[in-house]
């Protein structure tokens, strides 16, 4: 279950930055707040490395033990 949804933020985190340059937004939209563009991508991609992160620190520990 906890790599089911690191993988959903890893691309959902992909799919806004990617769509945040390809739409040439001015603001994101965050909780209902709008946001300067280039924080709103710096906090997604942030969402999406530590994600990443925490996946190969998982298949790293889960392979290095066996399981």
């Amino acid at each position: 279950m906890r790599s089911i949804i690191s993988y959903v933020i890893v691309f959902m985190s992909i799919f806004k930055v990617v769509t945040s340059f390809t739409q040439n937004l001015e603001y994101g939209e965050l909780f209902n707040v709008q946001i300067n563009i280039w924080i709103y991508r710096v906090l997604w991609f942030l969402a999406g490395a530590a994600s990443a992160y925490s996946l190969i620190k998982f298949y790293r520990d889960k392979k290095r033990f066996g399981q």
